[in-house]
Parts: C-alpha cells; sequence; structure tokens
C-alpha cells in the first residue's frame, strides 16, 4: 500500500515480496553495525520479519517502517517510517539506507516526507517533537 509520494521517492508499506530486499539489507555491515545483527538469514527469516514486524505494526498501530523505492525505476532502495519505541512519549522516525545510496539526499527527503505524513496524517505525536494534528 502505498503510503506517501515524494518528488523522487515513493514510501510504501513492505511486503512479503520484499524478503529478498529485506534479507539484503538486514545483512548489510552498515545495519549491522548500527542497527544490530537481527539474525535474519534465510527469504523465509525475511518473511516472517516482515509479517511479524512491519505488518503487524501496520495493522496495530497504523504505521510502521516503509519500503522506500525510487519513483523512476521502483528501485528498492531502503526503510524509513515511523515506529513506536519504548521509553519515548510519541512515535520516531526510523530509518535504515544502504551506503549505495548515501550522499544523495534520498534520507533526509524520506524523512521529510515521513515528518510531513505524520503531521497530516499520521500519529499526533513526535518524540522530540510536538506535531500535533
Amino acid at each position: 500500500m502505498k503510503i506517501l509520494k515524494t518528488e523522487r521517492l515513493t514510501l510504501r508499506t513492505l511486503a512479503l515480496d520484499d524478503a529478498e530486499f529485506y534479507l539484503n539489507l538486514t545483512n548489510e555491515a552498515s545495519w549491522i553495525q548500527h542497527i544490530g545483527d537481527k539474525g535474519i538469514r534465510t527469504l523465509d527469516a525475511a518473511k516472517e520479519a516482515i509479517t511479524d514486524g512491519y505488518i503487524g505494526k501496520q495493522q496495530s498501530n497504523g504505521f510502521s517502517l516503509y519500503l522506500v523505492e525510487r519513483s523512476s525505476d521502483q528501485l528498492a532502495m531502503d526503510i524509513c517510517g515511523l515506529v513506536k519505541r519504548e521509553g519515548l512519549d510519541g512515535t520516531d522516525i526510523g530509518y535504515a539506507f544502504s551506503p549505495a545510496f548515501g550522499g544523495l539526499g534520498y534520507a533526509f527527503e524520506a524523512a521529510t516526507g515521513v515528518m510531513v505524513y505524520a503531521k497530516n496524517a499520521g500519529p499526533a505525536t513526535i518524540a522530540g517533537d510536538h506535531l500535533t494534528r
């Protein structure tokens, strides 16, 4: 399901068809260094993580992390979206961008789009900021 569109990007919910992309992303050195090793080593494990994490969070919270696609060719690049974290009063922005797409402004563009989405259609409060509908 498409969530939002920016000038160059489309953010949508993750689906089981994204398992290969997610498997590769979670095993990148930068993911493991900054986010941690999730132990996802097979397509089945990636599908389970998508189902339990992203699809489940979208259904229960009405938001989740989203797949970031380049609009020009629908290339799945990274993830960015909204997460509920223990210890925070509001909703947080999370993202994982691989080094292959670094320095091109995609992370900023996706995060800015998520902030606008959160303010207009998503959760009422972003942690550390006071965006209210």
